[in-house]
C-alpha cells in the first residue's frame, strides 16, 4: 500500500484523538500556570504579553509551562495551531522550538510536507523578532518575505533554531534609519542534519520623532503597532 495512503488511513484514526490529548495537555498547563503568572504579573505589575520574553521565563520554570506558553501563542496565530509547535527557548533574539512528526503533516513521500517546515521557521524567526522589538522603543516591523531551501527530506521530529540577536543590536543601536533585514532559520531532524533553511524578510521602519509638529502622528504610530 502506497505511504501517503498509509498516513491518510493513520490521519483518519488518529487526528481526533491527539487533538483531545493535546488541548488537555494545554489546559492542564494553563490550569498549573495561572495563579504563577497572575500573581507575578501583579507583583511586578507588568502586561507579560508586551513582554513575550519575559513571559517565557516565567512560564518555563513551571510544569508544563512551555506547552502553556506554545498554546497562547498559537491562540494569537491560529495557522500555527494547525502544527503544535512547541516552544523551547525565547529570548535575546534567540528561538528554538520544534514540531511533531504527526502523519497529517506528511506529503506523499512519508516526510513532512513542505508547508509544515515553513510554518515551523516562520514562527522561530517571528518570536524572536516580535520578542526583541518588544524591549526596543521607536521601531516596528513587519515581514515581507518568505524563502524556503529544502536540502534533503525531512523525516520526524523538526527542530527550528534562529538567531536574530546580531541584526536586531544594530536596530537597537539607535543608528538604525529603517530597511530591510533576513534572518535565516534552520531546519534539522532529530539526529542533528540540515534538512531545510528558512530566511524571513523583515522591513523595519522608525516611529516619527516626538515633536510640537509630529506629536500627533507618534501617538498614532505608537497606538497602530500596539493592536499589530
Amino acid at each position: 500500500m502506497p505511504g501517503g495512503v498509509v498516513d491518510s488511513l493513520k490521519g483518519a484514526v488518529f487526528w481526533a484523538p491527539t487533538t483531545a490529548l493535546l488541548y488537555t495537555r494545554w489546559a492542564l498547563a494553563t490550569s498549573i500556570s495561572a495563579l504563577p503568572v497572575l500573581a507575578h504579573a501583579l507583583y511586578t505589575r507588568k502586561n507579560l504579553l508586551n513582554d513575550l520574553g519575559g513571559l517565557f521565563r516565567v512560564l518555563n520554570a513551571l510544569p508544563l509551562g512551555r506547552y502553556c506558553f506554545s498554546g497562547l501563542v498559537a491562540a494569537f496565530a491560529p495557522n500555527n495551531a494547525s502544527y503544535a509547535a512547541v516552544v523551547t527557548e525565547l529570548g535575546e533574539g534567540k528561538c528554538e522550538c520544534f514540531q511533531y512528526d504527526f502523519p497529517w503533516y506528511r506529503n506523499p513521500f512519508q516526510s513532512t510536507h513542505a508547508v509544515a517546515i515553513v510554518s515551523l521557521g516562520e514562527l522561530a524567526s517571528g518570536l524572536a523578532v516580535v520578542a526583541s522589538l518588544q524591549r526596543i522603543p521607536g521601531v516596528r516591523g513587519i515581514p515581507v518575505r518568505i524563502e524556503a531551501r529544502y536540502l534533503q527530506k525531512l523525516r520526524g521530529t523538526a527542530y527550528a533554531s534562529v538567531d536574530a540577536s546580531p541584526v536586531l543590536e544594530v536596530v537597537r543601536s539607535g543608528g538604525f534609519r529603517g530597511g530591510e533585514h533576513a534572518f535565516l532559520t534552520p531546519i534539522r531532524n532529530g539526529a542533528g542534519q540540515l534538512c531545510a533553511e528558512v530566511t524571513v524578510t523583515w522591513s523595519f521602519q522608525t516611529k516619527p520623532a516626538a515633536s510640537a509638529s509630529a506629536a500627533l502622528v507618534t501617538g498614532t504610530a505608537s497606538r497602530s503597532y500596539k493592536s499589530e
